[in-house]
């Protein structure tokens, strides 16, 4: 008995935090003009004052020439990392994609009831028809959770290319393997996101229109 009250209370402060996060903030389009706009700004400074490395002098007449090299390409790279990683927080943030943990839908649920939704949202075990909609809302919050996280792993993986040019000339006998366990990891990682985006996707699709004839 114990055990089915707190239950229902989990649901109920799921419920309550879905019917929070149900609207996100919208902002106006003069508003999203003026912070591109900034950081279009931002931008042009960090990549311009990163492009410098590449342009060294010759010690003829003091001229300047524009010279590749590794260290440049990786300061280059460096910067545009710190500029996916401040888009993706920015965006992630006003647009809500970027939440704490603690503040989710699904935080409010135990670690069975967790197990359970994900299960449910991925087509491995039956619907709970009396809490579907708020089993909608975490899949659609899960949604816009990867989406926010994008542009983060983007920036891991412009990191690690990054790293990778650095260690171009290294002689250790393991970087080979340990530089093909990052990829396969990265790649892992990539294709494990995209079919559970895809899966709840699928089932917000199917039991939206389900939910909606049943509630006409």
């Amino acid at each position: 008995m114990t055990n089915s009250l707190n239950t229902n209370a989990q649901w109920e402060a799921a419920a309550t935090r879905a019917r929070n996060v149900a609207v996100p903030k919208k902002h106006s389009r003069r508003w999203w003009t003026r912070a591109w706009i900034v950081l279009a700004v931002v931008s042009a400074g960090v990549l311009g004052f990163s492009l410098t490395s590449w342009i060294v002098p010759t010690g003829e007449n003091g001229r300047l020439e524009f010279v590749p090299s590794r260290l440049a390409m990786q300061s280059t790279l460096t910067a545009v990392v710190v500029l996916v990683v401040l888009y993706g927080v920015f965006w992630g943030s006003v647009t809500e994609r970027l939440v704490e943990r603690s503040s989710t839908i699904m935080s409010a649920l135990s670690r069975t009831e967790k197990r359970s939704v994900r299960r449910q949202l991925a087509g491995r075990e039956p619907v709970d028809e009396t809490r579907l909609p708020i089993v909608l809302a975490i899949g659609r919050q899960s949604q816009r959770l990867t989406e926010g996280s994008l542009p983060l792993f983007l920036a891991y993986g412009l990191l690690y290319v990054t790293t990778e040019i650095g260690l171009v000339d290294s002689s250790a006998p393991y970087r080979p393997f340990f530089s093909i366990a990052l990829a396969l990891l990265f790649v892992a990682c990539a294709a494990y996101m995209a079919v559970t985006y895809l899966k709840t996707a699928r089932f917000i699709q199917a039991h939206s229109t389900h939910l909606s004839a049943a509630n006409p």
